[in-house]
């Protein structure tokens, strides 16, 4: 027996048989099984789950990516941003091109699936919204596009990790292992209780400072990078109404 080899081509043309595809609307490039109709009303619960959202990231808006698009564009670098990239269509992970497209039902994110189960279909479906209210898709575009500037800070935050003993740095915002005296006391002046005698000579004493101002200086990028990520989080955590 000849064995099936199973590409994109043997997959289409295997859905032919059991599904039709939508061109646009509500349900665009979807399939839809045969004998099924999402724009039937008794249909609307189940079918508005499978619709799909062309999401906008507001973070190719700004002259920033353009430029950087450009600039990549002139070094003989990569010219599409998505090109090497895995497109996540669970929204896990920040949109890689400027126009993605999710199915409502495969976004994980809990706001996003509540204002869809405490939303009522519409009385009649359009062709712009289907069975969603325009306020409803409203909070849903915002909802995304916070998380989407949540995920990339995160990602930004990541990228802040020094080397050598920094790349274990905490992201709750670490302490610095000086206490508040060293910090304040003069260079070269000796610790309350420890003899005189027993300090090191003039090059020992310049080494030690040298440690203990790379100590206050990566105290100062851990408690930066912490403050950056409680930011993020106390934004992530601001959700739309559902209405």
């Amino acid at each position: 027996d000849k064995g099936i080899h199973l590409n994109i081509s043997t997959m289409q043309k295997t859905l032919q048989m059991v599904a039709y595809l939508w061109s646009d609307g509500p349900w665009r490039n979807s399939y839809v099984r045969l004998g099924w109709d999402p724009r039937v009303a008794a249909n609307a619960g189940e079918a508005r789950k499978l619709q799909v959202i062309d999401f906008r990231d507001r973070f190719y808006r700004q002259p920033r990516a353009y430029f950087d698009a450009i600039e990549e564009q002139r070094s003989g670098g990569i010219v599409d941003q998505s090109e090497g990239q895995v497109v996540d269509h669970h929204f896990r992970t920040p949109p890689v091109n400027r126009s993605q497209l999710y199915q409502y039902t495969d976004i994980e994110d809990s706001v996003v699936q509540r204002i869809i189960a405490e939303t009522d279909c519409v009385e009649r479906i359009t062709w712009r919204n289907g069975w969603f209210t325009t306020a409803a898709l409203r909070d849903i575009r915002e909802r995304m596009a916070v998380r989407g500037e949540v995920m990339r800070r995160l990602q930004q935050a990541s990228l802040l990790s020094l080397p050598g003993p920094s790349e274990s740095l905490a992201l709750d915002g670490g302490q610095c292992s000086a206490s508040a005296g060293e910090q304040d006391r003069p260079a070269g002046a000796v610790p309350p209780g420890e003899p005189r005698g027993e300090r090191g000579g003039g090059d020992e004493r310049r080494g030690q400072e040298a440690a203990q101002n790379a100590e206050n200086a990566q105290g100062n990028d851990e408690r930066q990078v912490g403050t950056l990520v409680s930011s993020s989080s106390s934004v992530f955590a601001a959700a739309p109404s559902g209405n």
